[in-house]
């Protein structure tokens, strides 16, 4: 996903839009709850959007999101990590794959740190598009951050941080979940029924307008 053009990745979920676009315009389909998972998750619903974007010249209609793990920063170590979590269980694998990985990865993190930029890369690009008011009705948009302390591929801080970015920029309502001990993608498992009451939340807040939204609010830490 990462290494794949914006243009390929478009291309790819044209039969989504499409379908998306066809709902919505008989009115069959007017409100999406986007359920994105890690920054994989991120990348291609922010692709998704761009490419509705293109094909119809309006906002993907996401009426509430709930945004897991994500989104992060671009950080050497945990990609080194994400990458031999992607790994086959095969020891010689593993012994050869992740020096191979790692090297590789040093040398792009060099590219991007010393030429062309942090703020180009995939992860930053990402970051910055789901705040991006041509793509999103953020204002009108509720979200959910579900998040941890113990997450080793995604610093809490950073999530936090994006959700302050989104209420200043647009004054998108926003519920963070944060939690303690759940590890990445894991706080559905870990802690299923606030989880799926914050899930449920997002979803009926929704419908609420105005001031309203602002006295619904909410921000929760959760221990897990």
């Amino acid at each position: 996903m990462v290494l794949r053009s914006r243009k390929t990745n478009a291309d790819s979920l044209v039969p989504a839009v499409t379908y998306i676009h066809r709902l919505h315009s008989s009115g069959k389909g007017s409100q999406i709850l986007l359920h994105i998972f890690s920054d994989g998750g991120s990348i291609r619903a922010v692709c998704l959007a761009e490419a509705y974007l293109a094909k119809t010249g309006r906002w993907l209609p996401v009426a509430a999101a709930v945004l897991d793990s994500t989104p992060g920063t671009a950080r050497y170590a945990a990609n080194v990590l994400a990458f031999r979590r992607s790994l086959p269980d095969n020891k010689l694998t593993r012994a050869v794959g992740l020096p191979v990985g790692a090297a590789s990865l040093a040398v792009i993190w060099l590219l991007f740190r010393v030429f062309i930029g942090m703020e180009q890369n995939v992860i930053s690009i990402t970051r910055r598009a789901l705040n991006d008011t041509r793509l999103w009705d953020l204002a009108a948009m509720t979200r959910t951050y579900v998040f941890s302390q113990a997450d080793d591929l995604i610093n809490w801080k950073d999530v936090e941080d994006h959700a302050t970015e989104a209420a200043e920029k647009s004054g998108t309502t926003s519920m963070l979940v944060r939690y303690t001990n759940s590890g990445h993608c894991c706080h559905a498992r870990d802690n299923a029924e606030s989880y799926w009451s914050a899930v449920k939340w997002t979803w009926a807040m929704r419908d609420v307008e105005g001031s309203q939204v602002a006295q619904a609010r909410m921000e929760a830490i959760v221990s897990g």
